[in-house]
């Protein structure tokens, strides 16, 4: 799956630059995302992950970084081999955490874990819009690469997303919701 993706982006960015910088990180994160729900059943579940997958987790970004030194030598861009290198480096960190949450047993995690389950595809694209709306409205912000701006800026990004992901997945139930009761009531006539 990663690999499928990383060849479009490949071919995006060879035959259309312009569109490969508005479509890459969708590319490259929609196997991650179908990874991590995948990793994220299993936990849910309650099956135990083997411990194999602590190796696998350690060796994929070791793998990543050789594939991005093999590709950068072969010519591929480093837009490119960047992609490979952070995506397989995510898959790495999605089966950690799920080996983790796999032995950790509270509750309250559990919960959150839930509840950000839940709203995961709500809270990636309300994470990217908040993120390139910042961007566009502070242009000029000259502290972007200090460690405490960085981190003032994505805590105050995630947790603005994740406000805005609870109030959009609350909408989007009532709606669905309000879509079966017609759908209920056509078949009643």
């Amino acid at each position: 799956l990663l690999t499928l993706a990383l060849g479009t982006i490949y071919l995006v960015y060879t035959g259309n630059p312009e569109l490969y910088g508005n479509i890459e990180r969708s590319l490259a994160r929609i196997p991650i995302f179908i990874l991590g729900c995948y990793w994220g059943r299993i936990v849910k579940s309650g099956k135990p992950m083997s411990e194999g997958w602590i190796i696998y987790a350690l060796l994929i970004p070791w793998l990543g970084g050789i594939l991005q030194y093999i590709g950068r030598n072969g010519g591929i861009p480093w837009k490119v081999t960047s992609r490979l290198w952070y995506g397989l480096l995510a898959i790495a960190i999605c089966i950690l955490f799920s080996l983790l949450f796999s032995v950790v047993r509270l509750t309250r995690i559990r919960k959150f874990l839930n509840l950000s389950g839940a709203l995961s595809l709500e809270l990636y694209l309300t994470y990217v819009g908040l993120q390139r709306l910042m961007k566009l409205w502070f242009p000029d912000y000259k502290s972007w690469g200090m460690l405490k701006n960085c981190i003032m800026y994505f805590v105050l990004v995630v947790v603005l997303a994740f406000i805005l992901s609870v109030l959009y997945h609350y909408i989007g139930e009532r709606l669905k919701e309000q879509m079966h009761s017609l759908k209920g009531k056509k078949q009643k006539r």
